[in-house]
């Protein structure tokens, strides 16, 4: 797995005197399955990303505001997030859950003896952990994903008409998506420009790039809500050709910096092929 985070954006404000500000996170994870019959599944993780190999991990004061984020879940708006801008959420129980959680990233380099990259028994790079101040992994990052496809972690969520009208979890994940998906990055260290999320070339090119995969367009139901049915089949590309691999072919990407990393994972039963 690879990923490039967008660090600081979207932000979000809550409370007063002083408000407090913080990025919402750093990297989502959204699973959607629609069986032969009855209600499409969806699920979702939201991770906040530190490194350190150290455990237990203490926040820092810098980081008091994310953790209350996560920890009390505050009434918030959005800044500097693009089309979000001035928008309000209410996420309620106001308490933790594991939808949104932190990721512990081991920064020991492979040549130390311990290191998570090793791949030695009772090792793993990425931990996860519930937000706390004293931060401590319950699982590795490989057996989460794993828990969250049988809705054993995460959050489920609403579709996105549903979401609309609650502005509570269900959207927030639906706003991460959107402008996540929707938007371009800059990274100067790879000489990238405006570069769309949503398209991809070949596996070497995973450097901040998405790479999409289709098996039948019932599996790219999530996309098509976000930025149509006629823009989808730009986005995922056709079997008989692979993903795509012209920018011109992926529009109304032109802001950048201004999403999370999204990892969207969808599966249907649906229809001949799936």
């Amino acid at each position: 797995m690879s990923a490039v985070f967008c660090h600081q954006t979207p932000q979000v404000a809550f409370g007063s005197h002083p408000r407090a500000t913080c990025e919402l996170g750093d990297v989502l994870f959204a699973y959607v399955h629609s069986p032969k019959a009855g209600p499409t599944v969806r699920n979702a993780i939201l991770f906040q990303a530190k490194a350190s190999s150290r455990q237990p991990y203490p926040i820092h004061r810098s980081d008091a505001d994310q953790l209350r984020l996560y920890v009390e879940w505050p009434d918030f708006v959005y800044e500097r997030s693009s089309f979000l801008t001035g928008m309000n959420r209410s996420v309620t129980p106001k308490t933790p859950h594991s939808g949104a959680q932190y990721m512990l990233i081991d920064d020991r380099p492979p040549d130390e003896p311990g290191s998570g990259l090793l791949g030695l028994p009772g090792t793993y790079p990425v931990g996860c952990c519930m937000p706390d101040r004293l931060l401590c992994d319950h699982s590795h990052l490989a057996a989460e994903l794993f828990a969250l496809f049988i809705l054993c972690t995460g959050r489920p969520f609403d579709d996105r008409r549903t979401a609309e009208k609650k502005q509570d979890w269900s959207q927030v994940v639906w706003d991460l998506l959107a402008v996540g998906m929707r938007k371009s990055f800059n990274r100067k260290n790879s000489g990238r420009s405006r570069t769309p999320r949503t398209a991809g070339d070949t596996i070497a090119m995973l450097d901040g790039v998405s790479f999409f995969r289709a098996s039948s367009n019932e599996s790219c139901s999530t996309a098509a809500d976000i930025v149509g049915g006629n823009n989808v089949r730009s986005l995922y590309g056709e079997e008989d050709y692979g993903p795509p691999n012209s920018r011109e072919r992926v529009g109304d990407m032109d802001e950048p910096d201004r999403g999370v990393s999204i990892v969207l994972l969808e599966t249907s039963e649906r229809g001949s092929e799936g």
